[in-house]
């Protein structure tokens, strides 16, 4: 089965790793909202906004991303998913996830919420299901 059912280029004003770490700074900062544990908080990739080759992305179009988004950025990562933990080793070897990285998942992996207007998910480190370079052909 693939990853993705239709791959939709879309063009970007600005970087969209850029636009969601800047978003999510400052909600981080405010809130303390760090991951524990074994988990892994996701900054979900919002297709809505964002222009495509045939036009607007619009959020009417696209609502679903905010619980159905499959592709986020990792925004932080608990003291046992790291290489100090030996199963996370084993798990990923040298090509592990860090800050900053796009990962997908499944959505039923994980917890979804909102902090502020920013659709976060909070997913076991072992429940991320690829790594990709870029969020808007993955999704």
């Amino acid at each position: 089965m693939p990853v993705a059912s239709a791959i939709i280029e879309m063009r970007h004003e600005r970087a969209p790793k850029d636009e969601i770490l800047e978003a999510f700074k400052p909600l981080m900062e405010r809130s303390g909202l760090r991951a524990l544990g074994h988990d892994v908080l996701i900054g979900v990739y919002d297709r809505a906004g964002k222009k495509t080759a045939g036009g607007l992305w619009t959020p009417e179009t696209n609502r679903e991303d905010q619980f159905q988004g499959k592709v986020g950025i990792v925004l932080s990562m608990g003291p046992m998913a790291s290489p100090r933990n030996p199963d996370f080793v084993e798990w990923f070897g040298d090509d592990y996830p860090k800050i900053g990285d796009w990962v997908g998942v499944n959505v039923r992996d994980g917890f979804t919420f909102l902090l502020g207007n920013q659709t976060c998910r909070q997913i076991e480190w072992r429940y991320l299901r690829f790594a990709v370079d870029r969020p808007d052909l993955a999704g």
